[in-house]
């Protein structure tokens, strides 16, 4: 059976093929991909035949008007898009704030964990609303969820971050001041995708958010959205901008534990429990405002 590969052409057929057809196609062979020649007979203004190179590039500066910009913004065009790509991320500032990189090690062989991360330089305030925020302890490397930290010992996580077990990458995404922002992809041990999610500065970047102001300042509403389901973390917020309540949803149901709060602080109300056979939660506990448990369900 003969081979069904082709036989590679020899640089005198190459040199034929490009030798064959008008002069116009041999022109569009050189021009970038998305450029193209004008329809019509390739002429000299005024009618007379094209016989040479030099008359070619007279057909091109006088027939083609702007041929030379339009191939200059292309390339610039492409040149800013690779810059663009570079510029998310220099090492040196995420987002225009200047970080520094930190490494974590801890066990030994494939069931060492390697965290690659960066924190935030110098002072600034954690994302309003947001209650997961993100802490590294600058004495143990260790990463700690928290809604504030003592600046002397724990530092903002901001900008990228990745976390291998043994060789394997499990997790990785990017902080904004504290925040999780941007894709976030998790994968087990063996390198298969667990999740991949989507983040706006600490909230699922679907969420549809809802304001008290015209100006979209006071937020007043999170419902979670992922993968078009109401799923994620839900958030009511009072005018003052402390939380009113929060809990999960699971395609559009509440489920699990949510808490209700006093609107002076975030001092506890009421817990109530979600059963998955029920749309009717189980009042937990209840306080008084100064945060008295006034009741408990036995």
């Amino acid at each position: 059976m003969q081979s069904s590969i082709p036989k590679p052409k020899t640089r005198e057929e190459i040199r034929a093929e490009r030798r064959q057809g008008t002069l116009e196609e041999r022109i569009e062979r050189v021009l970038p991909v998305d450029i193209t020649l004008p329809k019509g007979s390739v002429q000299l203004p005024g009618g007379a035949p094209i016989t040479g190179v030099e008359d070619a590039r007279k057909y091109i500066s006088e027939t083609v008007p702007g041929l030379k910009k339009q191939v200059k913004d292309k390339v610039k065009k492409g040149k800013d898009s690779a810059k663009a790509v570079l510029d998310v991320f220099d090492g040196k500032k995420y987002k225009d704030l200047a970080v520094q990189k930190n490494i974590y090690k801890r066990g030994t062989g494939t069931r060492m964990v390697y965290t690659e991360y960066y924190t935030l330089k110098g002072t600034a305030r954690a994302l309003p609303f947001v209650k997961e925020i993100f802490w590294v302890d600058t004495r143990t490397g260790k990463v700690v969820q928290a809604q504030g930290r003592d600046r002397d010992r724990y530092a903002l996580l901001h900008g990228p971050y990745k976390e291998f077990v043994g060789e394997v990458l499990v997790k990785e995404g990017f902080y904004y001041l504290g925040a999780r922002d941007g894709r976030w992809l998790e994968h087990d041990a063996k390198n298969m995708l667990l999740d991949k999610t989507y983040w706006n500065r600490g909230f699922l970047a679907e969420s549809r958010m809802l304001y008290y102001d015209s100006a979209h300042v006071k937020l007043k509403e999170v419902i979670p959205i992922k993968y078009g389901e109401e799923t994620g973390m839900y958030y009511l917020f009072h005018e003052s901008g402390t939380v009113a309540l929060e809990g999960a949803m699971e395609q559009g149901v509440r489920v699990g534990r949510w808490v209700e709060y006093f609107p002076t602080g975030n001092r506890r109300k009421k817990d109530w429990q979600y059963e998955s056979d029920s749309l009717e939660p189980t009042l937990l506990r209840e306080y008084n405002e100064r945060g008295q448990l006034i009741f408990e369900k036995k």
